[in-house]
């Protein structure tokens, strides 16, 4: 242990102290760079045929609820309805039964402030709706017959959690399993104050000096303006919990850390919780440097 600024610091830290924001592109742990990620969805639409495409946009536009199809309250064309979200929809074969299915990226009608990523599978031209999530795709990887895809729930409508979720294809039951979710809690779209733009694990810990709150960003405001109303956050720690620090604030006084989630970690203030939050695997956030203790 040694002193910095009246402050007694853990030895497992002098490596990030040497260094304030130090560190390289980590992909396990880089919150910043998942979040401004898009998937490439050109590497699958350019192996699907014009008659494909046409025929998935010709389904969505007569079964579908996005904006000027059918079942929408804003009726118009096939032709306004393509213009509209071709762009969104893309086709892979998800459940290697040699059909295209459906994958819907984006916003159901213009101008709504957040999107949705829907799924559907193709059996014999008959579809089914087998995921419908808030957010934009971030990643998919479709290898020899395994199917993922990780989805950014990004805050929307004076909401202030975020998540990226990790769903994996089951074959079996034709249905997505949640494998992971890392949460973090913001006071606006995007990463604002709250996310450093590099991370790297420095030191493992395993327990703070008392049961505290993780911050949204780095100082004791325990509360955001949010249109036009106060929201105070509340991610209560537990005084034994696990964990690494990525970063170290640039006045040495806040470390910015990866917890590993459990039931007795206490989620309040969220306008509107997610309804996943028992599976929740990673949680993000700032805390005081003089409340974390070393371990192993």
């Amino acid at each position: 242990m040694f002193k910095l600024n009246n402050i007694i610091i853990p030895a497992c830290l002098l490596l990030a102290l040497a260094n304030p924001m130090f560190g390289q592109n980590n992909a396990n742990y880089d919150i910043n760079e998942q979040i401004n990620s898009n998937v490439n969805w050109s590497q699958y639409d350019k192996k699907i045929r014009p008659a494909q495409k046409d025929s998935a946009i010709n389904y969505l536009f007569l079964n579908s609820d996005y904006c000027s199809s059918r079942n929408s309250g804003f009726y118009d064309s096939l032709q306004y309805f393509s213009s509209a979200h071709s762009k969104n929809i893309h086709l892979i074969d998800i459940d290697n039964d040699k059909d295209q299915d459906i994958i819907f990226d984006g916003k159901s009608c213009p101008g709504v402030e957040g999107g949705v990523v829907d799924i559907y599978l193709n059996d014999k031209d008959n579809y089914k709706k087998v995921l419908a999530e808030s957010g934009k795709a971030i990643k998919v990887e479709n290898m020899n017959g395994h199917f993922l895809i990780s989805i950014y729930q990004y805050p929307c409508c004076a909401e202030i959690q975020n998540t990226i979720t990790n769903f994996s294809f089951n074959q079996s039951l034709n249905t997505f399993d949640t494998i992971s979710i890392d949460f973090f809690v913001t006071c606006q779209v995007g990463n604002g104050e709250f996310i450093p733009k590099k991370l790297k694990p420095s030191a493992k810990f395993n327990c703070i000096a008392d049961s505290t709150y993780l911050r949204w960003k780095p100082s004791n405001t325990e509360k955001c303006i949010h249109g036009n109303r106060d929201i105070t956050l509340g991610v209560v720690l537990p005084k034994s919990i696990s964990g690494l620090v990525l970063c170290i604030s640039p006045d040495k006084e806040w470390a910015f850390v990866v917890l590993d989630y459990d039931s007795n970690i206490s989620i309040h203030g969220v306008h509107s919780p997610n309804t996943k939050m028992k599976t929740i695997t990673k949680i993000y956030g700032w805390l005081p440097l003089k409340e974390i203790k070393c371990g192993n």
